[in-house]
């Protein structure tokens, strides 16, 4: 018998299932595992009780937004525009509408985004942050369902992530490297760090662990060059990192968007990418492919962390009480023509 008149709960259901709210929330929200047992006493109970599956019904009857807030690095960075992707298709099939914000990381802007996603009453936030220390603004809002991609924040976080395993990216890159002789390294990133110094850390998790992963497969460190921005910043570190005393025999970048402006510059340069200089990077974009010499890279499945991390968060919303999950999906090397043997 339907409870006509009231608003059925994630905990009405469980009760009536004799099942943990968490599990009632997973099941109703199709997201985790469950047993077939478990399932159909869930979806039963909440057929009884007149609960609405439907996300988006659900939302209409709890008067929540219907909407999600996701705040990317850089939208142009393709990416952040696959995960885009796979979080879009999820929240299209939930009938929940994607507001996407860009930081250009920067954290002030990031605060600012967190501010005004917040004031439109989002249901919930995915965010890729530009700090791994300076997450203040996010834990000001923890009741707000967030899930944290591709980085997360230093120490134990209260809010779920999903991220690539980039410091095994940085030791696969880092033994191909190393298996060809190259000692000399130089990681060119996007990562913003004003008044930059040499042995200054960089705040973006999936950095840090990239060179990690890098200097422990070389056993020495690499070459750290930040706020790679744009293709005249690019140029600007190369003029710089060619012309030094030690000039590296290859350059890492640590995404496809840099990795573009670095082939193009050492091409205009007339130096012979994978005979004269070696340039590998993170990203398997689709240019990566079809350049002379192709690009050798770190595959990583950027739709699929788009995907888990809106089911994460969808999962929230519709009451998952379970411990805080924080995953991490496998990467791969793809070998190329970039990386000459010395």
């Amino acid at each position: 018998m339907s409870n006509v008149g009231s608003r059925v709960t994630v905990r009405d259901v469980a009760q009536r299932a004799r099942v943990s709210k968490a599990t009632a929330a997973r099941v109703l929200g199709g997201y985790g595992p469950a047993s077939d047992s478990v399932r159909e006493a869930v979806l039963t109970a909440a057929k009884e009780l007149g609960y609405r599956t439907n996300f988006l019904a659900r939302s209409m009857a709890t008067g929540q937004s219907r909407t999600i807030g996701v705040i990317l690095g850089d939208i142009e960075n393709p990416f952040f525009g696959r995960a885009a992707r796979g979080i879009t298709d999820v929240a299209s099939a939930a009938g929940v509408d994607v507001i996407i914000a860009n930081t250009d990381e920067q954290l002030s802007t990031e605060r600012s985004l967190v501010d005004v996603l917040v004031g439109k009453q989002v249901d919930g936030l995915i965010l890729s942050p530009t700090s791994s220390t300076d997450t203040k603004h996010v834990d000001e809002i923890a009741y707000i369902p967030t899930v944290f991609m591709d980085r997360r924040p230093t120490g134990t976080s209260a809010f779920d992530s999903v991220v690539t395993d980039n410091v095994a990216g940085g030791e696969l890159l880092g033994a191909e490297l190393r298996r060809n002789g190259h000692r000399d390294i130089v990681f060119i990133t996007s990562a913003m760090v004003h008044s930059w110094k040499p042995g200054d850390p960089i705040q973006i998790s999936s950095v840090t662990d990239r060179v990690a992963g890098l200097e422990r497969s070389l056993q020495r460190q690499v070459d750290l060059h930040p706020n790679a921005i744009n293709a005249d910043a690019v140029k600007k570190i190369l003029d710089e990192v060619l012309t030094s005393s030690t000039t590296p025999t290859a350059i890492v970048a640590s995404d496809s968007v840099i990795a573009l402006h670095a082939f193009n510059d050492l091409r205009s340069r007339g130096i012979a990418i994978g005979r004269d200089v070696s340039l590998c990077s993170f990203d398997n974009a689709v240019w990566t492919s079809v350049t002379d010499p192709g690009v050798t890279v770190i595959d990583q499945p950027m739709y699929e962390i788009g995907r888990r991390a809106a089911e994460l968060l969808f999962a929230r919303v519709a009451g998952d009480e379970d411990p805080p999950r924080h995953e991490v999906l496998p990467v791969s090397l793809v070998q190329r023509g970039s990386i000459a043997t010395l």
